[in-house]
């Protein structure tokens, strides 16, 4: 029984983007770049790496969650956010 109600309330298949984000930066691009930085890698991207980015985000017309969680698992995934 207890198991059960814990299993109810597990989220499976990505990240609740609206958690991360406030409703302004999962709406505009020019917000969205710096709480990504803040929140998650917790530095400044490089210029390439923002110029992507921004490019990216630029080039969808709706930011929903896959859109900004593709991004954001991807900048995580990079050398410079690997724990050795």
């Amino acid at each position: 029984m207890m198991m059960e109600r814990r299993l109810k309330n597990v989220r499976v298949g990505g990240v609740e983007v609206a958690k991360l984000f406030t409703e302004d930066e999962r709406v505009q691009h020019r917000s969205l770049i710096p709480a990504l930085e803040k929140r998650l890698l917790q530095g400044k991207l490089k210029s390439k790496q923002e110029k992507a980015l921004r490019d990216f985000l630029t080039s969808k017309k709706d930011l929903g969650n896959d859109t900004i969680s593709t991004p954001s698992a991807s900048s995580l995934s990079t050398p410079e956010y690997q724990l050795t």
